[in-house]
């Protein structure tokens, strides 16, 4: 998770802005071309963290990005460049920085850290920041690129981090954000497995899926301060931060993964507030946003191309609608309603999402389709027993009350189940 001491300064829609509306006016305003660009999105975007986290030489990265831009479609080109252009700008002056410490990287990142958890009356003694600092030699500096900072930490270490208070039980990698100018940004992981050593091969950590997810927030932190990313239109001002902070970290979720749902976490993790209505609004978006995940990934679509929704709205609703166009389900045949039923049943504590996400597209569920797949899961192999049937049974129709199917005679769909079962066994 991202450091929380950044709250969002908002400024006002500025030049991006304008060159976003071009791409989608340049290309056909079909839900397809919004879909084409949103997986160019998602494929940049995963490519260019990949990028930072190989080992290249300034000369080298240049050319690897210049070409991710060359490939995109000509009308994302010129915003895609820009936003670049701004984030190499950023990632210069966290290089120049880094270059005044260098061979002493560690403990100066770490003082600074320390310095400003006690300047934000974070509960940390003198006394405790001297027992860090003596113990720093247990982490070591990775750079895989100028200006991406990387504190390789080992276990023992990040234990007596845990300690005292800095992080918490459960945290693998965490983002630490600066807005001032005098200070860089940097990551900090833990190195759980001591013969996985990064520092001889900082290209791997484009796999550790934590990684990748504060790598996110370090990369978004310098576009926000640039006012490259989208304005946000929630208010009050408790909401504008709170939806800054949600869309930040529901992108992070999707690029990062991190083996959990988007929809397990606490929405407080999400939008970083105590506001109940912000917390109300951050939880049902979540909910919404993992269903139309779901839905995405049983229809073989990368979910990647969900950033676009993200990145391009500016208040939860926004953020619904635009998870909705992207969601690639527009009609309902079987293979719709095979996807809608995973989504359902991975997400049952939301089954109002389900309904929503249905209106949203104006689509309905017809009653055959539900009573021939209802059918079909009844009379499956895994069944083995008539209490498997009278379960799938009972789950169908859980699911079709989520998706407003009201009549369906389930007596009689039961009871063809088990004649088939009784004939095949």
């Amino acid at each position: 998770m991202e450091n929380p001491e950044h709250l969002l300064k908002m400024q006002p829609e500025k030049e991006p802005d304008a060159m976003r509306v071009e791409i989608e006016n340049n290309v056909a305003s079909s839900v397809e071309s919004k879909r084409k660009i949103a997986l160019e999105t998602g494929k940049f975007y995963n490519s260019l963290i990949d990028t930072y986290l190989e080992a290249k030489t300034p000369e080298e990265q240049l050319e690897q990005t210049s070409h991710l831009i060359e490939e995109l479609p000509n009308p994302m080109k010129k915003l895609y460049n820009k936003g670049l252009k701004v984030l190499q700008e950023e990632l210069e002056k966290n290089y120049s920085l880094l270059e005044q410490h260098r061979g002493n990287e560690v403990r100066y990142l770490l003082s600074i850290l320390l310095n400003r958890l006690s300047l934000e009356e974070q509960e940390i003694s003198a006394e405790q920041i001297k027992e860090i600092l003596q113990h720093a030699d247990m982490a070591q500096f990775i750079e895989p690129s100028p200006g991406v900072a990387v504190i390789q930490a080992s276990e023992n270490f990040f234990g007596l981090l845990k300690k005292f208070g800095i992080f918490t039980d459960g945290t693998h990698a965490v983002c630490f954000n600066s807005n001032n100018p005098d200070e860089p940004s940097f990551l900090m992981f833990n190195n759980v497995s001591p013969e996985q050593n990064f520092t001889e091969d900082s290209s791997e950590m484009k796999k550790d899926s934590a990684i990748r997810h504060e790598l996110h927030h370090f990369i978004w932190n310098f576009l926000q301060k640039r006012a490259f990313t989208r304005g946000v239109y929630e208010a009050p001002l408790e909401s504008i931060q709170a939806f800054a902070n949600f869309r930040h970290e529901v992108a992070a979720y999707i690029i990062g993964s991190l083996n959990e749902t988007l929809g397990i976490q606490p929405p407080e993790n999400l939008a970083h507030t105590k506001d109940d209505e912000s917390l109300k609004l951050a939880s049902d978006a979540r909910d919404f946003a993992e269903i139309c995940i779901e839905i995405t990934e049983q229809k073989g679509v990368d979910k990647q191309s969900l950033l676009y929704a993200v990145m391009t709205s500016r208040d939860f609703d926004e953020l619904k609608d635009n998870f909705a166009v992207l969601t690639p389900l527009d009609k309902i045949d079987r293979e719709s309603v095979v996807a809608l039923y995973s989504a359902w049943s991975h997400n049952r504590h939301a089954p109002q999402k389900i309904a929503e996400f249905l209106e949203r597209k104006n689509l309905t569920v017809p009653a055959s389709l539900i009573e021939e797949y209802g059918l079909s899961r009844m009379v499956s192999a895994d069944i083995t027993s008539m209490d498997d049937i009278y379960s799938e049974s009972d789950d169908i129709k859980e699911f079709a009350g989520a998706v407003h199917v009201d009549s369906i005679d389930w007596g009689s769909l039961t009871d063809k189940a088990m004649r088939v079962y009784a004939g095949i066994k």
